[in-house]
């Protein structure tokens, strides 16, 4: 693994730092449930199509076939809502 390089965002911390990190939001997360600030992790629409994804069987067949005439979209569909959700977010936080 290269050396700490503050310009790239993967490398500017080192394994250990990372999981340091990682440990930090672990603790802040239990101390924000056990003064019961949870927070909805999405909004509903895409809740909704996490649900979707999450209740996918992969099995049988082991996978799962997207787009196809005759096949269920609906995982498509809900991978698609997840996916525009997440770049509309980035974009709002890069925009500020």
């Amino acid at each position: 693994m290269p050396g700490p390089d503050p310009g790239h965002w993967l490398h500017r911390l080192t394994a250990a730092e990372w999981l340091a990190a990682a440990e930090t939001e672990l603790h802040h997360a239990d101390e924000a449930l056990g003064r019961r600030a949870v927070r909805p992790a999405a909004p509903d629409p895409v809740r909704a199509a996490a649900r979707t994804l999450r209740e996918t069987s992969a099995a049988p067949p082991a996978l799962v076939k997207l787009g196809r005439a005759g096949v269920d979209t609906a995982p498509l569909e809900a991978a698609r809502a997840i996916v525009a959700h997440a770049r509309s977010r980035c974009q709002v936080n890069e925009n500020g």
